[in-house]
This record gives C-alpha cells, sequence and structure tokens, in this order.
C-alpha cells in the first residue's frame, strides 16, 4: 500500500521537507555546499533531457519508491498535458525525451507520446520495471518498443532474488528474469541491435551504492552465467532521503547516519554535473520541475521560471535557476559513469587533468600527443586542442583571471595561456621535468614540482617567477593543506614525504621515512 492510501503522514511532501529541513544547523546546508564549490546559484546549462512523468499508476509497490507509486494511485498524465508536451517538443531541439512513472507503461497516452517523439526525430527511454511487460494488458508491449527503437532503462535491484524481491515484493525477481530473457530475444541488449537495454542498481539498505563498473561487472557475469541475460550498462544510483525511503529510514533508526553519510560524500565535481542542470521534468498535471525528486517533493521551477507546461518557454527555462534542498545530496555523493567522451587522433599515455567548473570545461594533458584537449562538459566533447607542447603533464585553470597553466616535462617550461583563445601568454623555463602544478587561491600563487627537487612559486596576476623551494628529490604528486600553510610532497627518490612550509618557503620537517605513497586527497590538518 502506498503512504497516500495509508493516509500516512510522510505522504505530504511539506512533512518530508520539514524532516529534511529541521535542525539545518546540524549538518552543512547544500547551498553552503555549492557556494563553496563556486556553483551557487546552481542554473541550468540548456535542456538536452525533456523527462516526462506520466502519472504514479504502478503494477508493484517497492519499499523505497520515491514517487510513492502503486496500483492504488490515480493521479495520470491527460491527452491534453500529453499534446502539450509534444507541442514544447517541436519547437525545440531537445534530443531526448525521457518517460517515467510510476510503471509509464500503463498510461493509456504512454505509446501515442512514443510514436509522437519518435516521429520527431527524438531519442526516447522508457523507465520501465520490467514486470509491466508480463501483464496481460501488455503482451505486446516488449515488441512495441522494439519497433520503435525505444532505450530501456530498467531497474534491478539485484542478480539475486532474496534481495530483489526484499524490496520489490515477492515473485519480481523471477518476472524480472522473465522480462529480460523476452527482451534479449527482441534483440535488446545484444551488440550490434541498435536496442538499448540499461539497468538500474540501487542498494537495498541505508548505505551508498558501491563502485558502479564493479557492480555493472558482476551483474553481467551473474546474469549471463545464472540466466543467460544480457544487457549494455548499468547504472548505480542513490537512494534519495523522500518518501517511502524516507519513512523507511526514521522507521528504522538510520535516518541521521545516512544523512551524515550523503553530506560527508558530496562531491563538487558531481555536483556540476547534476541531471537537473540539463533535464526539465513534467508532472502528470503539466507543472514543470528541475528534476523528478522536486516533483515528488512539489517544489516546482521557481525564481520566474515558467511554471507549466502550457507555458513553456525554453529561452527562459534553459539557463533557469535551480530550486535545491537538503535531498540534494543525494545527487552528489557517489561519481557514477555517466557517459563517454572519444578523443579521436589523441595517442599515447594521458597524464593530468584539470575542471574549470565555471566554464564547464575539462582540460586534459595528453602527454604521448604532446597536446592539450579542452572538452566541453556541457556538450560533451572536444572543442579544441591546444598543440606544440612538449611532453605536457601538470595542468592547471584559474577561473579568474582566466588562464590555463601547462607545465611541459620534455623541455621544462611552464607555458600559460589566455583561457578562451588559448594564445600562450607567457612561458616560464623551469630547467626540466615540469611536473604537477597546484593552486592556493587565497594568495594568488601556483606550485610546479619540477627538476631534481624543487618546487617553483608563481605569482598568477603577474605570471611572474618569485622563488624555489628546494627538495632532496623530484616532487611527485604533492598537496596544499587546506585550513593551514603546509605542502605535502611525495618525494619517492628521497624515501619520504617532505612537509614544506609555503609562508617560510622551506622544507619544514620529513613527515614519513620509508617506501613513499602517492598523495591521492586535498590535505587536510591531522
Amino acid at each position: 500500500m502506498s503512504l497516500a492510501s495509508a493516509a500516512h503522514p510522510l505522504a505530504s511532501a511539506a512533512a518530508q521537507l520539514r524532516v529534511l529541513n529541521d535542525r539545518p544547523r546540524a549538518r552543512r546546508l547544500f547551498t553552503e555546499a555549492l557556494a563553496a564549490s563556486g556553483l551557487a546559484p546552481l542554473t541550468a546549462t540548456g535542456i538536452t533531457v525533456f523527462q516526462i512523468n506520466v502519472g504514479k499508476l504502478c503494477n508493484q509497490t517497492c519499499g523505497h519508491c520515491h514517487v510513492d507509486a502503486g496500483p492504488d494511485r490515480r493521479e495520470i498524465m491527460t491527452r491534453e498535458t500529453a499534446e502539450l508536451c509534444i507541442e514544447a517538443l517541436r519547437a525545440t531541439a531537445i534530443a531526448t525525451v525521457d518517460i517515467t512513472g510510476g510503471a509509464p507503461e500503463l498510461n493509456p497516452n504512454f505509446r501515442w507520446l512514443v510514436e509522437q517523439s519518435r516521429a520527431l526525430g527524438r531519442h526516447v527511454m522508457d523507465r520501465c520495471n520490467l514486470t509491466v511487460l508480463l501483464l496481460a494488458s501488455q503482451t505486446d508491449l516488449a515488441g512495441f518498443l522494439a519497433a520503435h527503437q525505444v532505450e530501456i532503462v530498467a531497474s534491478l535491484p539485484y542478480y539475486l532474488e532474496q534481495q530483489t524481491d526484499a524490496q520489490r515484493g515477492t515473485g519480481v525477481f523471477a518476472s524480472s528474469i522473465e522480462a529480460l530473457r523476452k527482451l534479449n530475444v527482441l534483440g535488446y541488449g545484444r551488440e550490434g541491435s541498435g536496442l538499448r537495454l540499461d539497468l538500474v542498481y540501487n542498494p537495498v539498505g541505508a548505505f551508498l551504492p558501491p563502485a558502479q563498473l564493479s557492480v555493472e561487472a558482476d551483474f553481467k557475469r551473474e546474469l549471463a552465467r545464472r540466466h543467460g541475460i544480457v544487457f549494455n550498462s548499468l547504472y548505480t544510483i542513490t537512494n534519495m532521503p523522500i518518501s517511502r525511503f524516507l519513512e523507511f529510514l526514521l522507521r528504522s533508526g538510520n535516518y541521521e547516519r545516512y544523512m551524515d553519510k550523503l553530506v560527508n560524500a558530496y562531491n563538487p565535481v558531481a555536483a556540476a554535473g547534476v541531471m537537473c542542470r540539463y533535464t526539465l521534468s513534467v508532472g502528470w498535471d503539466g507543472t514543470l520541475y528541475d528534476c523528478d525528486f522536486n516533483q515528488m517533493l512539489d517544489l516546482p521551477v521557481g525564481f520566474g521560471a515558467p511554471a507549466h507546461i502550457r507555458d513553456f518557454n525554453a529561452a527562459r527555462l534553459d539557463g533557469r535557476r535551480i530550486e535545491v534542498g537538503q535531498h540534494c545530496y543525494g545527487c552528489t555523493a557517489p561519481l557514477k559513469l555517466v557517459r563517454t567522451i572519444p578523443l579521436s587522433g589523441v595517442e599515447g599515455r594521458i597524464d593530468h587533468l584539470a575542471v574549470d567548473l565555471v566554464r564547464q570545461r575539462l582540460f586534459v594533458a595528453s602527454l604521448g600527443n604532446n597536446t592539450v584537449e579542452v572538452v566541453d562538459l556541457h556538450a560533451s566533447q572536444r572543442v579544441q586542442t591546444i598543440r606544440g607542447l612538449h611532453e605536457p603533464q601538470g595542468i592547471l585553470s584559474v577561473p579568474l583571471p582566466n588562464r590555463i597553466y601547462v607545465a611541459n616535462g620534455g623541455d621544462g617550461k611552464l607555458t600559460i595561456f589566455e583561457g578562451t583563445s588559448f594564445r600562450p601568454l607567457h612561458t616560464i623555463d623551469f630547467s626540466g621535468d615540469a611536473d604537477n602544478i597546484r593552486y592556493d587561491a587565497a594568495a594568488g600563487h601556483a606550485y610546479i614540482g619540477y627538476g631534481s627537487g624543487a618546487l617553483g612559486i608563481v605569482d598568477a596576476a603577474t605570471a611572474r617567477r618569485l622563488g624555489d623551494i628546494p627538495l632532496d628529490g623530484h616532487p611527485e604528486s604533492f598537496q596544499l593543506e587546506k585550513s593551514g600553510t603546509r605542502i605535502f610532497v611525495n618525494v619517492p627518490t628521497a624515501g619520504h614525504i617532505a612537509v614544506v612550509d609555503r609562508r617560510a618557503r622551506r622544507d619544514a620537517q620529513v613527515a614519513a621515512a620509508g617506501r613513499s605513497t602517492e598523495l591521492s586527497h586535498g590535505a587536510r590538518r591531522g
């Protein structure tokens, strides 16, 4: 039974928000996390996915459903609203239509939406629970989806029966396996068929999902071995602390611990790429939302953006400010593979990366290719190649001023480029093997590891070399202390980690003797 039918207090979006916003100073606000990442206020970067939630009717009542969907729900999108969605699509070049629910296939307008979207040349995704494909009323559904080349994104909590049925109900796993076999027979999940079948995994309990690639490997191996099933990709998702999962967290005494996990797992790179920045979600009644989760919390688009599909205006919605709350931590915890960006023509080793979150750009030091590749993260494509380099290793993006620093291992030179035209502005000769680069934003200083043992210091405002910090060997990875003035430097040839006082510009002490280990995380005062 759904929370709504049970008249549970948490059936109310307002009640859920009261829980999420209770004692707001007990943990960092999501808006504060965004501000610290340079992402506040969070804004859309253009609409590339048009998501349509056609209602809450479903043939299952899953324990963690954020929609609170079920057979007892009757909220469904009308034909009139569906027509407004197609009218809006027709006026845009939005490439992807993502149809969700409930079980979206149970809406009488589902197939019409698919047909109309495909007639407009749009890619269509169906968020499918799998068991709907076996209903007596839907015997031809799988064939319909295949005929219209609809991508199926199917939820499956686990590759074992016990865990799946615990979350979704007795018998769901067996039915899901039968449905997957049916899809495989039609060509879904098979290479070269053009019929994409992706699975979605979310944890059964109050914990974060493991690494996506390892889970995908497990699912592919076990589903093939046990059931002969194949699929294309698997995506892990974090359970959002709303609706039924919120009720479970509170009932089981896991709410505070789970929220702490989400807050502590916040990743600014994940925050920069959250789906609400490129997605517009249409509710079953035509109300517009930044995402499906905001929809379930009754948080429509705000800040002057059109609020209903009848008032759709792409120009005003493309760059809208996004409504955020504490639940948004659920989308910024673990990193997930969402797409692969090809770099054709790039050969040899790739070394360091740098990201410009303000302009949504990724810089790739292609050491073996003697180039730096510039990637537009929003468009998911390479937009520029910087040539004429000599084994580029370290790379740094400084948003203000808009500059790109490239350390060349081949000739030991640091080249500073203007960040829009990529025109070289300055070259500083560090004599040999210029490597890692770090930036002290408060002081405006860039640090470059180089040569047989030193950190060079450059003033970012003037591009003037300020001096060096001598070391006992070539510095590999090094990190700047976030809450202090120390630098922790891995000096593998000396067999230690040097601790540098960057105010005194000297090697203050040897922190660790013996075999050194690469430093990979921001240093913190311990």
